[in-house]
C-alpha cells in the first residue's frame, strides 16, 4: 500500500502492517478537535486568562460554539527548581475539519496577543 502524505511524501506500508495494525482515519468525521495545553504563571489570574480564551473563540467563526468547548486548569507544576511554578490550562475547541491544520497556530497567535495586552506571558506546553 502506498499512502501520499499532507507534506507530499510517498509512504510505502506493507500490507501486512495494514491487515495486523488499527487504522485510523482522520478525515471521516466533518469536525475535528485541537488539543492545547497553555502554561502560565502560578501568581497569574486565571479568571482573567479564562475569560480571554472565551472572548477569542466566541469572535472568531473558525473555532465552533458546538460542541461547547472546554477550558479547564489541569495540573500545578515546576519543572526544576530554578523554575517557577506554572499553571496548565487545557484548551479543546472543536473547528471543521479543513481548517484543522491551521486552526491551533491562529488560535495561539489570538491568545498571545490578547494576553500580552494584559501583561500575561504564555507558553503552549502541548498540541495535539
Amino acid at each position: 500500500m502506498r499512502v501520499r502524505t499532507l507534506d507530499n511524501k510517498l509512504i510505502r506500508i506493507p500490507n501486512e502492517m495494514v491487515l495486523k495494525q488499527p487504522l485510523v482515519n482522520l478525515t471521516f468525521y466533518p469536525t475535528k478537535r485541537v488539543d492545547l495545553v497553555l502554561s502560565i504563571l502560578y501568581n497569574d489570574n486565571f479568571d482573567i486568562v479564562k475569560q480571554v480564551i472565551v472572548d477569542v473563540l466566541a469572535r472568531n467563526p473558525l473555532f465552533l460554539k458546538n460542541p461547547e468547548p472546554v477550558i479547564k486548569m489541569n495540573k500545578i507544576v515546576q519543572p526544576d527548581f530554578s523554575t517557577e511554578t506554572r499553571i496548565h490550562i487545557v484548551l479543546r475547541v472543536w473547528v471543521n475539519k479543513d481548517k484543522f491544520f491551521t486552526a491551533a497556530g491562529v488560535l495561539v497567535e489570538l491568545l498571545k496577543k490578547e494576553l500580552d495586552q494584559k501583561n500575561i506571558v504564555i507558553t503552549v506546553a502541548q498540541v495535539n
